[in-house]
């Protein structure tokens, strides 16, 4: 049985080992201090990924035009309700931000669900106010349209992503559904009788190669050992 500095030095060194190979956010204790790791972002198990050209895109050309809305607002003499596009936006953008930094805890097909969601809202907000509260003036300068109809099909573009892109996710996300089997292995048990650092690393690296070679990944670290998976 080894005894507990052995655990704890086996321990140790396999976690920082398992933290370069897969890179996730694993926390781990050394004394009191609890350090968090640095983390990619999390991959989509659907056609939808992180990226930083497509979301900040979307976002921003799906809100630049409430910008635009409260410059004219504002040149039209109307400052107080220029706020409302230009808060939208804000709100917007912030939401954006805030997703794209959370990138590593939020799956993005959920994330993107969020933004088009808000979008939605802020959309037909900014819409409906500025079309009731614009001045004539702003709103003719603007090509604002008379009827309501083309604001109606206006507010409905960001819902009506939203359907479209549930249907890709589920359509692909059905034709790829994979079941797996999972193991779970203590550190002590890969590192094997090591108690040097080079010794530990060796037995963990030999330890996952085998492993791998019977067609195990590796998932996930738990405390004191580590969770492997396999297709069924």
């Amino acid at each position: 049985m080894p005894n507990k500095a052995f655990n704890t030095d086996a321990e140790y060194v396999a976690r920082q080992f398992f933290r370069e190979v897969t890179n996730f956010r694993i926390p781990y204790t050394i004394g009191r201090n609890t350090i968090t790791t640095s983390s990619k972002s999390l991959v989509g198990p659907g056609r939808f990924q992180w990226n930083a050209g497509g979301w900040f895109g979307s976002s921003l050309g799906g809100s630049a035009w409430m910008i635009v809305t409260s410059c004219f607002l504002v040149f039209h003499n109307q400052p107080t309700l220029a706020l409302v596009p230009a808060g939208g936006f804000a709100i917007v953008l912030f939401a954006s931000l805030l997703l794209w930094t959370r990138r590593c805890r939020i799956y993005p097909f959920p994330a993107l669900m969020a933004l088009l969601g808000l979008l939605a809202i802020a959309i037909a907000c900014v819409s409906i106010v500025v079309a009731s509260y614009g001045s004539p003036a702003a709103l003719v300068a603007m090509n604002w349209p008379v009827s309501i109809w083309p604001t109606v099909l206006v507010c409905a573009i960001a819902p009506g992503l939203m359907i479209w892109f549930l249907f890709l996710e589920r359509s692909v996300t059905a034709s790829q559904q994979i079941r797996w089997d999972y193991k779970v292995i203590y550190i002590n048990k890969l590192v094997g009788e090591a108690e040097d650092h080079d010794g530990i690393v060796s037995g963990f690296e030999n330890g996952l190669k085998k492993l791998g070679d019977d067609g195990w990944e590796l998932c996930l670290e738990v405390n004191g050992g580590v969770v492997l998976k396999r297709p069924r």
